[in-house]
């Protein structure tokens, strides 16, 4: 029965509509990602695009609402989980240190200017700038 009733509350999330976006550089030549590729990219796993150009993650500081709503989302692991992954990588010298900025206009100001860039938003808003790609 306790199986049950948290089967109830837990599968319903699975199908949820997301609430956040990804978003990238116009210069990353991507329209969509699968969920294996985009936490190979969160993870540092994958750190150059098809075009061979570098991937710059652009973050939210991690006690941020919808940083933690991302992880959550698409990556299906918490905000410190992602970060102990990344401080591992760095230290190691497979990775590079993601940006990490207050706002989400600053993430998308910052993923506009920079090449390769990829961020996540709020999904509700709306882009409407050549530069960068909502990407599904």
């Amino acid at each position: 029965m306790l199986i049950m009733a948290l089967c109830c509350v837990f599968i319903p999330c699975a199908w949820a509509a997301k609430t956040t976006a990804i978003i990238a550089n116009h210069q990353s030549d991507i329209d969509q990602l699968d969920e294996y590729d985009l936490m190979a990219i969160f993870s540092m796993r994958k750190q150059y695009w098809d075009n061979g150009l570098n991937i710059q993650i652009i973050t939210l500081r991690s006690n941020h609402p919808l940083h933690q709503q991302f992880t959550l989302e698409h990556l299906g692991v918490l905000p410190y989980q992602l970060e102990r992954g990344w401080s591992r990588n760095i230290f190691r010298g497979v990775g590079r240190k993601p940006i990490v900025v207050d706002s989400v206009s600053e993430l998308i100001d910052l993923v506009n200017k920079t090449s390769g860039a990829i961020g996540y938003i709020d999904a509700n808003i709306d882009i409407d700038d050549e530069f960068l790609r909502v990407i599904k």
